[in-house]
């Protein structure tokens, strides 16, 4: 019975998702990123840029912007400050595609929250797979300023891991009534 129990534990465990990312970019964390005018890249923020206040976010350092993820996850890229920058997202030089239409008139400054909120603000919501990833981005339109982006877990659903908790305890007992 106990090894019955300790396989069951380890099979739960199995079933839990990994947040973990192996890169300088951390699962979780939100990160400012600058941009000067229309075809130039996304930078770290560096001096030049407020990191975004709500969360608060940090300079992630030079483009490309690396991390693993193990489960499924999504990359959130927003514009910041004044709502009129739009941008391209690459990954290992290969297009995800394009923010949202901005539209004059946003007033979030760099609250990250609030902006998400507004719809003036452009934004991008990119579904990634699990792997590896090495993100860079241009901007495309408007006259250049702040922004940020976090990388987040897809979240599993709650009931997932007693599932397969349910399931291997039937098989268990299944085993063990064949045995006896």
């Amino acid at each position: 019975m106990l090894k019955v129990l300790k396989g069951l534990a380890a099979i739960a465990m199995l079933a839990m998702p990994s947040l973990a990312s192996a890169g300088p970019i951390n699962v979780g964390q939100l990160y400012g990123m600058g941009f000067s005018g229309v075809g130039s890249s996304l930078t770290g923020i560096g001096s030049s840029f407020t990191p975004p206040s709500n969360p608060t976010g940090i300079d992630p350092g030079a483009a490309p912007w690396t991390f693993s993820l193990v489960n499924p996850g999504v990359l959130t890229v927003i514009d910041l400050f004044q709502s009129s920058d739009e941008f391209e997202i690459f990954n290992f030089g290969s297009s995800l595609g394009t923010t949202s239409a901005a539209t004059s008139g946003g007033s979030c400054g760099s609250d990250f929250t609030c902006a998400l909120a507004d719809k003036n603000y452009s934004r991008g919501v990119f579904n990634l797979a699990p792997g590896n990833y090495s993100i860079t981005g241009k901007q495309t339109a408007g006259i250049g300023g702040a922004g940020a982006f976090i990388v987040e877990p897809v979240p599993v659903p709650a009931g997932a891991g007693l599932l397969v908790t349910g399931i291997a305890a039937f098989a268990g007992m299944r085993r063990l009534r064949k045995a006896a």
